[in-house]
C-alpha cells in the first residue's frame, strides 16, 4: 500500500504524468510495475461519465486532490466574481460588459486576422451599425450568440439551444425552427482510417451525433457534477463530435460559456 500511495502521490498528485513521462523519469523502456501501481491509486479517485466516445466507450475523469482542489478554487473565484458584479450598479455592469466585448472582439479579430478600428468595434457592440460587411459578420454573429446566452430564463440547457447558438453563429438570427426541429451536421468530415489496433475520426459520424449529443445534454445539466467540469467537457464534447457543419471552434467555446451561465 505504501508503494501505491508513494507512485500515486509523485505521477498523479504533484504531477499528473503519462506512462511515457514515467518511463522518462526512470530512463527505463519498461515502467509496468511502476504503472500499475500509479492506475491503482488512480482507480479509487475515478469518476466515469455519461458521455460516450464514438466507439461508445464512457469518459472518465481521474479527481485527484490535487485537481479537486484547483476546480474548488475556480469555481469559488467565478462565484466571488459574479457576487461582486450583481452588486454593481447599472452604470458599472454595462462598462463592465461592455470592456469584456472589447475584449471577446479583440481575440475573435485577431484569430480570423481581420482589422477593425475601436470606434467600429463600439459601433458594433452598441449595435449602431445598420449594415455590417461580410468580413466581420463573424464577430457580429458571435457577439449576439452572447447576448442569447445572457438571456437565462432559468430554463434547463436543451438542444434547442447548442441549435439557436449555432444558428445565430452561422446567419445572425435563431432558427425559426420549433424546439422538437434538431438539425445537425448531416455530412462525415471525414472517412475514418485504421491505426495501431484503432480508428481514428476527425469528428463524430452522422449517425451517432444525435445519440451522443442527448448524452450531452443529460452530463452539462447533471448537478451532480462541478459546474466546471460540466463547461470543460462540454467545450471538448462539441469540438470533438461537431455536430455542425462549420465554425467548430467558436460553437464550442460558446457552449462552454452557456453551460457556465446556466449555473450562476
Amino acid at each position: 500500500m505504501a508503494d501505491i500511495n508513494s507512485y500515486g502521490i509523485k505521477f498523479s498528485e504533484e504531477r499528473y504524468a503519462s506512462k511515457d513521462d514515467v518511463k522518462k523519469h526512470f530512463n527505463m523502456s519498461s515502467v509496468d510495475q511502476f504503472w500499475n501501481l500509479i492506475l491503482d491509486y488512480r482507480k479509487g479517485l475515478t469518476s466515469t461519465f455519461e458521455l460516450p466516445s464514438i466507439d461508445r466507450v464512457k469518459y472518465s475523469l481521474v479527481f485527484t486532490k490535487s485537481i479537486s482542489n484547483r476546480i474548488n478554487d475556480v469555481e469559488r473565484k467565478l462565484c466571488k466574481a459574479y457576487m461582486e458584479y450583481i452588486n454593481l450598479s447599472s452604470r458599472a455592469k454595462n462598462i463592465f460588459e461592455h470592456k469584456r466585448y472589447e475584449r471577446i472582439a479583440s481575440s475573435i479579430l485577431a484569430s480570423n486576422n481581420i482589422a477593425m478600428s475601436p470606434t467600429f468595434v463600439d459601433s458594433l457592440i452598441d449595435k449602431n451599425i445598420s449594415t455590417i460587411p461580410s468580413d466581420y459578420l463573424v464577430l457580429a454573429n458571435y457577439l449576439e450568440a452572447l447576448n442569447y446566452i445572457k438571456s437565462y430564463d432559468g430554463s434547463k440547457i436543451s438542444l434547442y439551444d447548442l441549435n439557436s447558438i449555432y444558428s445565430i453563429l452561422e446567419s445572425g438570427t435563431k432558427s425559426s425552427l420549433g424546439k422538437d426541429d434538431i438539425i445537425f451536421r448531416k455530412l462525415e468530415c471525414e472517412e475514418p482510417h485504421y491505426y495501431n489496433q484503432g480508428y481514428v475520426y476527425k469528428s463524430a459520424l452522422v449517425d451517432r451525433i444525435p445519440d451522443m449529443m442527448n448524452s450531452l445534454i443529460e452530463f452539462v445539466n447533471d448537478e451532480n457534477h462541478y459546474a466546471l467540469v460540466r463547461a470543460i467537457s462540454c467545450l471538448f464534447y462539441v469540438d470533438y463530435v461537431m455536430p455542425y457543419d462549420y465554425l467548430r471552434s467558436e460553437d464550442s467555446v460558446l457552449n462552454f460559456k452557456l453551460v457556465l451561465a446556466r449555473n450562476d
